[in-house]
């Protein structure tokens, strides 16, 4: 047994993941709280879309660095909130495009706001250069492990 003290505050692994787990669930409040029926998870597929629309869900979990099986249940909410369609590939039926609806096009604006408002409170006494940092060394890291 290690004599090694546990100290979470100085662990990266909990940090980041304290950050993610606050800054989704206050995503999630400002979203019900706004009226949209809509998650944090959700939002970063929707971006994804709302960037280039049509994407197949492999493409989505590529870009959201999910598992296949977590995409599914993704885009599965996302259909039944009525944001999306699966629509069969123009070469291979079977590769599903992911298109938006009016829905989720009406609600862009909005859900683009209520996310820029709760990066801009996290961000709240940071200066921009440490921000800077910060993103570098958390893309350091993720290019370490990927």
């Amino acid at each position: 047994m290690s004599n090694i003290p546990i100290q979470p505050e100085r662990s990266l692994g909990y940090l980041t993941g304290v950050v993610h787990r606050t800054l989704s669930s206050r995503l999630n409040r400002l979203f019900a709280e706004a009226g949209l029926d809509l998650t944090a998870e959700q939002w970063g597929a929707l971006a994804m879309l709302w960037t280039q629309d049509g994407l197949t869900q492999q493409d989505l979990a590529s870009g959201l660095r999910l598992e296949k099986s977590s995409v599914s249940r993704l885009v599965d909410g996302l259909e039944r909130r009525g944001h999306v369609l699966r629509t069969p590939g123009a070469r291979d039926a079977r590769r599903k495009r992911i298109t938006l609806t009016d829905k989720a096009n009406s609600i862009r604006a909005q859900a683009v706001a209520i996310v820029q408002g709760n990066l801009e409170e996290a961000r709240k006494g940071i200066r921009e250069a440490e921000l800077d940092l910060c993103r570098d060394v958390l893309r350091r890291v993720y290019g370490n492990l990927a």
